[in-house]
């Protein structure tokens, strides 16, 4: 995963926090006007949006573990391509964003020479 990746689940993450503590300084606001200040509700509530947000995070991680493995395996593809080629290993390093151990393994398995 890029930085970018990084800073966008990170970026979700604190802003699920921020949903849920509005959310629940609401419901608390909610129930003490109606003087029926219930702990056990309130933590039914926060138990339910937490549950929710998880679920969200999980979809949002799976779909970026699911984007990152195309993204490898269109690489390693190509890296193939290139070793059949006769390519160097510093060139599919470089062309394909592998590293230069990843790029010699390839060349290993798959060079015609």
């Amino acid at each position: 995963m890029q930085i970018n990746d990084w800073i966008w689940i990170i970026s979700a993450i604190v802003g699920t926090w921020i949903v849920v503590i509005v959310v629940v300084l609401y419901v608390y606001r909610m129930a003490s006007k109606a003087k029926s200040f219930d702990p056990e509700f309130l933590l039914r509530e926060d138990l339910i949006i937490l549950r929710q947000e998880l679920d969200t995070l999980r979809k949002i991680v799976e779909s970026q573990s699911s984007d990152s493995r195309q993204i490898t395996d269109v690489a390693y593809s190509v890296a193939i391509d290139l070793a059949r080629q006769g390519r160097s290993a510093q060139s599919l390093a470089s062309e394909c964003g592998i590293s230069r151990a990843e790029a010699e393994l390839i060349i290993a398995l798959h060079s015609r020479g």
